[in-house]
């Protein structure tokens, strides 16, 4: 066991050199690109997880233990997953699906996100959407990404998962005050359908309604998540033009990659060994770990 954890530790520690030197290149404008995209409709889903991070407690070691004390902290690890749409909005049979993260942050994720795309082509692709729960960190840094990948802005579409937004929906059902719980499950099925069906426009004029009378802060502030997410919500829209309104592939992800090896009880993980098995896990359960592992081995051995 020693052995093999020594040897994944240095191979994901190789792996993230590698992916380093990759985004130096892309900075520099000397990255390669693939024509994995070419005329090809993207989904890109975004999310983030949790993994408990050790950092070592300062001072001298204490008599009475064998060995220094560390603290431990919850850390969103953020992942993003790429893959081509078929003509139904659904994922492309038999094309790949491209999963990478990190814990360094936003910032970082976008960065690695906007690298993946130039390498893989996107500008031979003929539409990109993107997918999210709606948190600022995503929806604030996508025209920037945009921008540096150099996509047309009027082919880019913004989708907030429907699932997220009927989660949504719920509590404010469930804050209804003056209704029964019969009348509470009656106007969240109504408002579900009108979530999916209506224009946002009328929809949060209907919600509106539901809640003007209300001063409660949790209400207001769920319905100012729907007001934010105006122009993300025309699901109508979206299913009549193909475009997929579940963000599945990256939520599959997170508990794939994250909940399942890093996240348990009693788990908690140095920065870089995180950082490293995010990365080689991210590989794997996406399918290409044969193709990542063939190029990694290529690299070490100095392009033998």
């Amino acid at each position: 066991p020693k052995r093999v954890r020594a040897v994944s530790e240095k191979f994901a520690a190789a792996a993230l050199e590698i992916r380093g030197k990759d985004l130096d290149d892309y900075h520099n404008g000397v990255a390669a690109r693939a024509p994995e995209l070419q005329d090809a409709r993207v989904a890109v889903c975004l999310d983030g997880g949790r993994i408990n991070i050790r950092t070592p407690k300062n001072g001298r070691i204490p008599d009475h233990a064998k060995r220094r004390g560390f603290n431990a902290n919850w850390r969103e690890p953020k992942l993003f997953t790429v893959y081509s749409l078929d003509k139904e909005g659904k994922r492309l049979k038999g094309s790949p699906r491209f999963c990478d993260g990190t814990i360094s942050g936003p910032e970082k994720t976008l960065d690695l996100l906007a690298a993946e795309l130039h390498r893989l082509g996107i500008g031979g692709a003929k539409e990109l959407v993107f997918i999210s729960d709606g948190a600022p960190w995503i929806w604030n840094r996508l025209d920037t990404l945009v921008s540096a990948i150099g996509f047309p802005a009027d082919a880019v579409v913004k989708v907030l998962d429907f699932c997220h937004a009927v989660g949504h929906l719920a509590v404010i059902a469930d804050l209804l005050p003056g209704h029964s719980g019969k009348q509470k499950k009656r106007w969240f099925n109504k408002m579900k359908t009108l979530l999916k069906e209506a224009s946002p426009d009328d929809f949060l004029a209907e919600l509106s309604r539901a809640v003007e009378k209300t001063r409660g802060k949790k209400l207001r502030t769920e319905f100012n998540y729907f007001a934010k997410n105006k122009n993300h919500i025309n699901y109508a829209d979206f299913i009549a033009r193909q475009i997929p309104i579940g963000s599945g592939s990256v939520e599959s992800a997170i508990r794939r990659v994250i909940n399942l090896r890093l996240k348990g009880a009693g788990m908690f993980w140095l920065k870089e060994n995180a950082e490293g098995f995010l990365h080689l896990r991210c590989q794997t359960k996406s399918g290409n770990w044969n193709t990542f592992f063939h190029r990694a081995l290529q690299v070490m051995c100095g392009g033998v």
